[in-house]
């Protein structure tokens, strides 16, 4: 494929000292492949170790059985393991299908780790533990290393419906994919589970798990290289070489319990929450002015909380746009002055909630649960949050918001919608518009199409990959570092797949930068990452702009460049130093800990970063 070149890896690929064979032999279809995927190993497995699993099938009674079965070696390496969609739907009662394999096993204090679906690494340190990504998953593989294997899994067929799993009992380690049938809510299995087993080198590593799933992203027509997408669409360049600034006008506020969770509550008109003002749109207005004095020129500008009552105020209601914060025609005034200075702007809006103060509100468009009642997922600004189902509001809200953010109010860029990236698919047992998991995400990609067929793009909160297709950028990879105990750090997995094709952040909590306290960390996490960084409100005033956003931005316009290319190698240096490597054969070397420490015989200072041309 002419987009990515891999590196050939040292140690065991190729066969050695075979002796001569007729065409089709194992090790001539290891050759012949070792220049798509120069990390897979041959397709001999005299160990056992790929070409055969054990299906563990566990019903909801607490009974189990197991099924013997055989993988079949695929062109490109790897042992194909198929489920029938009619396997499944004739089993009665069934909770999940755990696959277990020979290359999943570890124990305690053995080299080696595993990488989930979210960007976390894990070593074998535990004598009892479990995690699930529970189908919450921002890309479909895993993998894993141990001192008998190294192998990934790309789940290629009822993706949707499969966890990654990690246990340890007494310090008996496996990762494993699990088949989560009970999850389906009684209804069928819509495709087979096909689950393609990759086996690697000895001295592959998760980069190498990750370079292979974004090749067979790439080759099926997935995704598009950034470099190749930004023919034509030049707003699309300018995303990344551009910071992103929102400007929030404000909200309502959230009644919480004495455990700080959220209070369902279904407002009227009459008992809503007053709402807080943060901003003015003549604020935001002579903000952007003070950005393009400051000579911050590339930067992205998004509006939040300019619809009724504010960020989550009375979705999927949007108009009239807010009076408090000034109404429509300094919503107006805005906008024309960002784009008249050469900015990008765009409009935040929500499809993942519904509230009953709306008035648009009918339980027509709300998703159902199976019994039949409203689907709702939490408390927000505008109250008990229902859920709408996406191929209900497609034509009776998406096409003609869209169309008037555009055309009525003037924005020139990207259309964003809050969540939609964040989450997985729901199910929706609405007679009048039943969805599976894939066809729900069938009905976002959907939006997102038409979202990026009338603004040249479209942006989302995070960047689970079932939307990837439409997806030109994910605000945020992982919420925050806090992580399971099983985990040992956060990588970039993610971004080793999709930096160079969808630009993004590695943490939400990283959004204020340098105006945080911890300023130095988030500064980091861009380099390591290769972030993209973003200002959630709280940077308007002229003062804030000199002092905290022009030398970000300055600094942010030394790397933007990188943003093109594709992130080809990760790895840890030392103690809270890791390098980054680039597929122009730039580097950045990140160091977190206390000392300096020596990379090429140049110096990278404590709590510092360094990046490394490679032709300077």
């Amino acid at each position: 494929m002419k987009y990515i070149t891999y590196l050939l890896m040292a140690a065991g690929i190729l066969f050695s000292g075979c002796s001569p064979c007729k065409t089709g032999c194992p090790a001539k279809e290891a050759v012949v492949q070792e220049k798509y995927y120069p990390a897979i190993i041959s397709k001999d497995d005299s160990k056992g170790l790929y070409s055969k699993a054990t299906l563990n099938f566990v019903y909801k009674d607490g009974k189990t059985k197991n099924l013997e079965r055989d993988l079949a070696y695929q062109k490109d390496g790897s042992w194909r393991l198929v489920v029938s969609k009619d396997e499944i739907n004739a089993e009665k009662d069934l909770k999940y299908i755990n696959v277990f394999m020979p290359i999943m096993e570890a124990k305690k204090g053995e080299k080696g780790y595993f990488i989930n679906t979210r960007n976390l690494l894990g070593t074998y340190k535990l004598d009892k533990t479990f995690v699930s990504s529970n189908g919450t998953n921002s890309y479909a593989f895993f993998g894993a290393k141990n001192p008998r294997a190294t192998w990934s899994v790309i789940l290629k067929g009822l993706n949707l419906e499969t966890s990654m799993c990690a246990e340890a009992n007494k310090g008996e380690y496996k990762v494993y994919p699990r088949i989560e049938v009970e999850r389906m809510e009684g209804l069928p299995a819509y495709e087979d589970a096909v689950m393609d087993f990759y086996p690697l080198g000895s001295s592959s590593t998760y980069a190498d798990m990750a370079k292979i799933y974004r090749k067979y992203q790439i080759d099926r027509g997935e995704v598009v290289p950034l470099k190749e997408r930004i023919k034509g669409n030049p707003k699309l360049e300018r995303l990344a070489k551009s910071i992103l600034l929102r400007i929030a006008h404000g909200g309502k506020p959230i009644p919480r319990d004495k455990n700080g969770r959220g209070i369902p509550t279904d407002y009227t008109l009459e008992t809503e929450l007053p709402m807080h003002l943060a901003c003015t749109f003549e604020q935001g207005t002579q903000a952007i002015k003070d950005l393009k004095a400051a000579g911050c020129d590339y930067v992205d500008i998004q509006e939040v909380g300019w619809n009724i009552r504010g960020h989550d105020g009375r979705y999927p209601q949007l108009f009239p746009v807010e009076p408090a914060a000034g109404g429509e025609e300094k919503l107006k005034e805005t906008v024309a002055t960002a784009k008249k200075l050469g900015y990008n702007i765009s409009a935040h809006v929500n499809h993942t909630d519904a509230y009953k103060i709306a008035d648009c509100w009918s339980e027509d468009y709300i998703a159902k649960r199976k019994d039949g009642s409203l689907m709702y997922v939490g408390c927000w600004a505008g109250g008990k949050a229902y859920t709408p189902c996406p191929e209900a509001i497609f034509d009776r809200f998406v096409k003609k918001d869209y169309l008037a953010i555009r055309d009525r109010l003037g924005f020139n860029g990207f259309q964003h919608v809050d969540v939609l990236s964040a989450i997985a698919p729901r199910i929706c047992h609405d007679p009048k518009h039943p969805l599976n998991r894939r066809q729900w995400a069938d009905a976002y990609l959907k939006i997102m199409k038409y979202g990026r067929d009338l603004t040249g793009g479209f942006t989302s909160e995070c960047g689970m990959d079932h939307l990837i297709k439409y997806l030109d950028w994910a605000f945020y990879i992982n919420h925050s570092e806090r992580m399971h105990p099983a985990f040992d750090r956060f990588v970039p997995v993610w971004q080793i797949v999709y930096h160079g094709i969808v630009p993004s952040e590695q943490f939400f909590s990283d959004t204020g930068n340098n105006m945080k306290r911890n300023a130095r960390n988030i500064r980091l996490h861009h380099a390591e990452f290769g972030g993209r960084p973003v200002y959630y409100g709280g940077w308007l005033e002229k003062e804030r702009i000199q002092k905290y956003v022009k030398p970000l931005y300055d600094e942010y316009q030394k790397v933007s460049y990188l943003q093109m290319e594709f992130m080809d190698d990760h790895k840890q240096l030392a103690d809270g130093v890791f390098l980054t490597v680039y597929g122009n054969g730039d580097e950045v070397v990140t160091n977190y800990s206390d000392l300096t420490f020596e990379y090429k015989g140049e110096p990278v200072f404590a709590k510092d970063y360094r990046l490394f041309k490679k032709s300077k």
